[in-house]
Formats: structure tokens, C-alpha cells, sequence
């Protein structure tokens, strides 16, 4: 028999407290865990952050080094992503083919076959046409 404050609790009273802690013990086992960042996920709702992209559970939409290139990654801004650019001016190369104007000189894009202050007397260059490369009477077949 419960008491409370001297009076006896009814058997559908006690069925209601029963109901209402095994319901509360209840939420505690089964909530749902949310997922820290880089956790695997399936959707959204499962991850702490919201966002669930790829499989994986993201800080933010646009995540530069996930190893995928999307949303607004570009291999400017996220060349671990996108890989190294490869079509514009000054970026590095291994051959012509790789560089817009088709000049690969000394593993760097340029516009012309030579690139004056690269400190490299290539040909076509002088001490009189390049200073900043050839010395004093030093040309590039020398």
C-alpha cells in the first residue's frame, strides 16, 4: 500500500507513475545519438551538425579537404580537393602541354619559351636583355 501525505495512492495512480518513469527510462536507452564530424550517416538528422554529405557528417556544406571536389571547391580554392590547377599562368607544370600558352619553363607556366627573373640565362636572354638572370657578358649559350 503507497501513502502519500497520508493518503493511499490509487492502483491507477501507481499504473501512471509506473508508466511515466518507464517511459522516461525508456527515452534514456533508445535516444537517438548524434553523430560527431566525420562520422558515418545516412541523413542529415543524424549528425550533431546538421549536415550529412558524402556519407559523412559535416561541419558545413563545403568541407576543403574531404578528398571530394564539390559545391564551390575549385583547385584554387581547394587544391587538396580539386587537385592543382593546371590552365592558368604560374602554376607548376611537367611539360608544355600542361600550360594555356603551351610554355612549360623550369616546371612553371609562363606566356614566352623564356621568363626573365626566374634566375635562369635561357636562350634568347643576355646580361643587356635580362639582367636579373645573366651576368655581365654571360649569355645563354654560355
Amino acid at each position: 500500500m503507497w501513502k502519500l501525505k497520508g493518503k493511499v495512492i490509487s492502483k491507477k495512480t501507481k499504473i501512471l507513475v509506473f508508466l511515466f518513469f518507464f517511459l522516461i527510462l525508456l527515452s534514456l536507452i533508445f535516444r537517438p545519438v548524434l553523430r560527431d564530424i566525420g562520422d558515418y550517416c545516412i541523413i542529415d538528422s543524424q549528425c550533431e551538425s546538421g549536415i550529412c554529405l558524402m556519407r559523412l557528417c559535416r561541419s558545413s556544406t563545403l568541407f576543403c579537404g574531404d578528398l571530394f571536389c564539390n559545391n564551390d571547391e575549385t583547385c584554387e580554392t581547394c587544391p587538396r580537393d580539386c587537385g592543382e590547377c593546371f590552365d592558368r599562368i604560374g602554376a607548376s607544370c611537367n611539360e608544355n602541354v600542361t600550360c594555356p600558352s603551351g610554355y612549360c619553363v623550369h616546371n612553371i607556366c609562363r606566356e614566352t619559351n623564356t621568363h626573365c627573373g626566374d634566375d635562369f640565362c635561357d636562350e634568347g636572354e643576355s646580361s643587356e636583355t635580362c639582367p636579373e638572370d645573366c651576368y655581365p657578358g654571360e649569355a645563354w649559350w654560355i
